[in-house]
């Protein structure tokens, strides 16, 4: 049959998270049909959501185990390198080979570089800086940029 649904309240913009809503169905041919009203229970995900979920398909996790070879909670680390899968997906690394580092970083005439495989969707890199690495006190600096090299 055809038709068109919509939101029963047309000013609705769904939040992040898993919420029912009521839908209505307006057949095309409403002089042998009647309009129907139900409930849909719609899942928003965030890009960083999202992208996680691919990436943990991509590479056979299951997102509700927090051990084990095929751990895929964000906390989790199925490889036992010392990095969670959270941070081996911002930093586009293989959850399931142990890694040395997530980043490289170089240097040459004072300049400093940082590469990593990423970036992952939605999530923001940004570089912090301090003058006294005894006391842990890094601030954000607005000077330096993150740029994207070789269509990363």
């Amino acid at each position: 049959m055809a038709g068109t649904f919509a939101w029963t309240d047309s000013s609705i913009i769904p939040p992040l998270g898993t919420t029912s809503y009521g839908v209505t169905f307006t057949p095309s041919d409403a002089a042998n049909y009647d309009t129907a009203a139900t409930t849909a229970s719609v899942t928003v995900l965030s890009a960083y959501q999202a992208g996680y979920n691919n990436w943990l398909t991509e590479f056979q996790l299951d997102p509700q185990a927090t051990t084990g070879p095929n751990a895929g909670a964000p906390n989790a680390d199925p490889d036992g390198d010392g990095f969670s899968n959270a941070s081996e997906y911002a930093f586009g690394t293989n959850p399931k080979v142990p890694n040395g580092a997530l980043l490289t970083t170089t240097s040459s005439n004072s300049v400093f570089r940082s590469s990593w495989i990423g970036p992952a969707s939605g999530v923001s890199y940004g570089v912090q800086f301090s003058t006294n690495l005894s006391t842990m006190a890094f601030s954000n600096d607005p000077t330096i940029t993150i740029e994207s090299v070789g269509g990363v």
